[in-house]
C-alpha cells in the first residue's frame, strides 16, 4: 500500500465508496451544463426505476456541488476532473474507478472587488468500499483578489514670487542740453536711470506629495478538509495535494501629486530700466506610493485517509466535521 500526499505517494488497493439507493443515471462532462445535473423530478424517477444506485461518468470536466445519497459506480476518465466548487460534499460510493482522474475541491466562484478574501474549500467526505486505478485529490482554497490602488498625492505649493526690480539714477552735468536738465536752472543734475536690482524670476513650484500606499490584498481561503474512508485498500493509487488559496497582491501605490505651479515673476521698476522676468517652472511630480501588503495565504486543513485498518494523516478533528 503506497499513499502520496505532499510528501510522497500512497498506493492503495481498490477504493470503494459506500453503496447507494438511487436510480441509474450517467453524468457526462461533455454534456451542456444544463444536462449535467438531474432535476428533482428526474431523480425521483430514477429512484423508481432502480434502487441499485446511481452510476456517474466524469469525462473531461464535471462540476458537482450536490449529489444523490448513493452512488453505485463513480468512473473518472483519464485527465478528467470532478470539481466540487468548494461545496461541502459527501460521496457514498460502492466502487470508484479512476483512470488517472482528479477530484478538485477548489472554489471556482468569481470574486468581485479589491482585497476580497478567497473562499475556503468545503469538506470532502468520501466513503468507499472498493476501487480501481489511479486517483488524485486536490484539496484547494480560493485565492484572494488584488488590493485597491492607493489614492493620488496632492499638488505641490506654488512657487514664490520673484523680487521686484529697482532702478536708480545718477547725475550728469551738461550745459549743452538744458531741456534735459531738472528744474532749477542751467548746470543742475541731469538724471540717468539704471537698473540697480534685477527683476527676479518666479521660484519653481513645490514638489507634489507622495501617493498613498496601496491597500492590502485579500486573504487566501483555507484548503478543504478531506476525509477518505476506504474499506478495501488493495488496488488503487491515491495522491493527495493541499493547495490553500494564495493571498492577493497588495494594491498599486497611488500616483504622486502634480508639481505646484511656478511662482509669478517680480514686478518691474517704475522706470522700466530693468528687464522683465519669467514665471518659475512647475514643480516636480511627487513620488509614487508604495505597493500595499499582500494578503495572507490560507491554512492547510487536515487530510485524513482511513485505509482498512490503517490511518494516515491528520484525523483528529474529523469527528465533529462529519456529524
Amino acid at each position: 500500500m503506497n499513499i502520496k500526499n505532499r510528501k510522497g505517494s500512497l498506493k492503495l488497493g481498490a477504493v470503494v465508496l459506500v453503496t447507494g439507493l438511487l436510480g441509474a443515471c450517467a453524468y457526462d462532462a461533455s454534456m451542456d451544463s444544463s444536462d449535467k445535473f438531474q432535476t428533482e423530478e428526474s431523480e425521483e424517477e430514477s429512484k423508481e426505476e432502480s434502487n441499485d444506485g446511481v452510476d456517474v461518468l466524469v469525462s473531461e470536466r464535471l462540476v458537482l456541488k450536490s449529489f444523490p445519497e448513493k452512488i453505485r459506480r463513480l468512473t473518472i476518465l483519464e485527465n478528467s476532473v470532478l470539481e466540487t466548487g468548494g461545496a461541502n460534499l459527501k460521496l457514498d460510493i460502492e466502487e470508484i474507478v479512476s483512470f488517472g482522474g482528479t477530484i478538485d475541491t477548489t472554489p471556482k466562484t468569481s470574486l468581485s472587488g479589491y482585497g476580497t478574501n478567497g473562499t475556503d474549500g468545503g469538506l470532502l467526505f468520501i466513503k468507499a468500499l472498493r476501487g480501481k486505478g489511479n486517483l488524485k485529490i486536490i484539496a484547494g482554497g480560493q485565492s484572494g483578489t488584488v488590493g485597491a490602488k492607493g489614492s493620488s498625492g496632492s499638488q505641490g505649493p506654488k512657487g514664490g514670487t520673484g523680487q521686484s526690480g529697482l532702478s536708480q539714477f545718477e547725475c550728469l552735468f551738461s550745459l549743452l542740453t538744458p531741456f534735459d536738465r531738472d528744474p532749477g536752472g542751467p548746470g543742475r543734475c541731469i538724471k540717468s536711470w539704471y537698473c540697480s536690482r534685477d527683476t527676479g524670476n518666479g521660484a519653481q513650484g513645490g514638489q507634489g506629495t507622495q501617493g498613498s500606499a496601496g491597500l492590502i490584498g485579500g486573504n487566501g481561503g483555507n484548503s478543504s478538509p478531506v476525509l477518505v474512508v476506504l474499506d478495501d485498500p488493495s488496488g488503487i493509487e491515491i495522491h493527495t495535494e493541499s493547495h490553500p488559496g494564495v493571498g492577493g497582491l497588495g494594491g498599486e501605490g497611488g500616483e504622486g501629486g502634480p508639481g505646484g505651479p511656478g511662482g509669478d515673476p517680480g514686478s518691474r521698476d517704475s522706470r522700466n530700466a530693468c528687464q522683465e522676468a519669467s514665471r518659475g517652472p512647475q514643480g516636480p511630480r511627487g513620488n509614487k506610493g508604495q505597493q500595499g501588503p499582500n494578503g495572507n495565504s490560507g491554512i492547510e486543513s487536515p487530510i485524513c485517509l482511513k485505509l482498512g485498518n490503517a490511518q494516515i494523516g491528520d484525523c483528529r478533528d474529523f469527528h465533529n466535521l462529519t456529524q
